[in-house]
């Protein structure tokens, strides 16, 4: 059989080359169609969610979620924020895990929950609540 004797494709290429040129590029869009969705922001956002009492018990504050929130200048006192978080975490550590607000509007409302001494953490927590409505107007 000389080179230029070409038998037909075997089936497992064929499959090959339809998942090359259909699948690959298909897949790559997606992928970016993603990353342009849920970009690192919006990864940053939910991040803020640990800041509800219930979460905060369940997992620690990533060390660079002070960091991070520190370059906001639309915070109240974002000087203040790592010491803030840290007040925050030792608040709730006395009460029972029952007891726990578990959701956005419970925390917020909590009697615990003082504008005055936790400035930063109110402001997140209420653009957090916003969010879903801001999320719906776009």
């Amino acid at each position: 059989m000389w080179p230029t004797d070409i038998p037909e494709p075997c089936p497992y290429r064929k499959a090959r080359r339809i998942r090359q040129s259909g699948h690959l590029p298909f897949l790559d869009h997606l992928l970016q169609e993603m990353g342009d969705r849920f970009d690192t922001s919006s990864k940053q956002v939910l991040i803020g969610f640990k800041l509800i009492p219930k979460k905060t018990q369940a997992d620690n504050m990533p060390s660079d979620f002070s960091t991070k929130l520190k370059k906001d200048h639309s915070l109240p006192d974002p000087n203040t924020l790592h010491h803030e978080l840290r007040l925050w975490q030792s608040l709730w550590e006395s009460v029972e895990p029952d007891d726990l607000p578990s959701t956005l509007e419970a925390t917020l409302s909590h009697p615990r929950m003082q504008k005055l001494i936790y400035p930063n953490i109110y402001h997140i927590l209420t653009v957090l609540l916003m969010a879903p409505l801001i999320m719906e107007w776009w």
